[in-house]
């Protein structure tokens, strides 16, 4: 099974918003993170941790506190795939491409949706 099989609508927030904008965002959608964006492009993420992390800064811009540098992964890639990269790179939740543009999101409870047909990469000796 394929990313794009199971991937979300991604839900952005411009890199210049302030943090408030955010958190009422992710409240009022019942979400954990926003994908953040400059220029159309992927500028990074924040969630709920981000936001919990800084308190005292929330009369600052998304841009302040998101994870930059974060990993994407393409739409073509197999479901055991994601679930190595968020394994391997310690994340929850991976923005999906398509040459080179953001489609969508997968989380790791999406995975868990799936954890049948994951369960090679998760094999123990």
């Amino acid at each position: 099974m394929k990313v794009r099989d199971i991937m979300h609508s991604p839900i952005t927030i411009d890199s210049k918003a302030k943090i408030t904008d955010a958190l009422s965002e992710m409240s009022k959608k019942h979400i954990h993170s926003l994908i953040v964006v400059s220029s159309d492009k992927i500028a990074g993420i924040i969630t709920e941790d981000d936001i919990l992390d800084n308190l005292g800064r929330m009369s600052g811009k998304v841009s302040d506190i998101m994870t930059k540098n974060i990993k994407t992964i393409n739409d073509e890639e197999e479901l055991s795939e994601a679930a190595e990269v968020m394994n391997r790179e310690g994340v929850r939740r991976l923005p999906v491409t398509k040459k080179d543009k953001l489609v969508g999101i997968i989380t790791a409870t999406d995975l868990l949706a799936y954890a049948g047909e994951l369960s090679e990469v998760f094999l123990f000796d």
